[in-house]
């Protein structure tokens, strides 16, 4: 870490607080059935990505990249980039999803009426990135977000990075046509909201893409 030692960082939890969100947020984030604007959530998604990561490797590990889109955008909030705990207990990199969206939406709900970034743009971000429980098979249930299943599903053709073999790679040339259609059909306030949160993703990026290798070795 010693290119980042002029950056302000805080190291991310090692259990999770499980706090009930105010019921304001809850509905507006994450059990909203009348929400049906998945559009939206899907074009911020595809705008941030390839607008923050660019033609930089990042990792393939769907929840070290949720890891990356999430810490860009609490670095636009309050300033400090979230690093991996140290050391790691045995399960805390199955739940790093769960860890990351907790301090994302504390993030959020600590600024939101103070931030200069779209409103409908952060809500979008935190559904996207919400880790919900599966249920399949029954008996080892886990959480995963509508980004990170989409950041890997090759069988659909929607994963992001060129070659899933990999630790790390870049994203597949194709997904930038995409989000250059999908940052088009955003307002102009949500388009600066993603250039604004973009700036950050490259560090995100080094954070995640050092750890990564260092913990990975295909």
């Amino acid at each position: 870490m010693g290119s980042f030692a002029k950056l302000d960082f805080f190291m991310l939890p090692d259990k999770l607080k499980r706090e009930p969100l105010p019921d304001w947020l809850e509905e507006s984030v994450t059990f909203d059935q009348r929400h049906n604007n998945w559009d939206f959530d899907y074009n911020c998604e595809q705008s941030l990505v390839c607008y923050g990561i660019s033609n930089r490797q990042c990792p393939t590990l769907s929840e070290w990249a949720a890891f990356v889109m999430a810490g860009s955008i609490i670095a636009s909030l309050s300033g400090k980039y979230i690093i991996p705990v140290r050391p790691e207990h045995y399960d805390w990199g199955g739940n790093l999803e769960c860890f990351v969206w907790e301090v994302l939406s504390e993030s959020v709900l600590e600024n939101f009426k103070t931030t200069k970034l779209n409103r409908s743009f952060l809500l979008a971000m935190l559904r996207d990135l919400f880790p919900s429980r599966h249920y399949c098979p029954p008996d080892r249930s886990y959480c995963e977000s509508t980004f990170a299943k989409r950041w890997s599903d090759c069988f659909c053709g929607l994963a992001y990075p060129e070659n899933m073999s990999r630790s790390v790679s870049c994203i597949r040339s194709t997904r930038f046509i995409d989000a250059r259609k999908a940052f088009q059909a955003l307002s102009k306030d949500v388009r600066k909201s993603i250039l604004e949160v973009s700036q950050y993703t490259p560090t995100m990026l080094d954070i995640a893409v050092d750890h990564v290798c260092k913990t990975h070795s295909w």
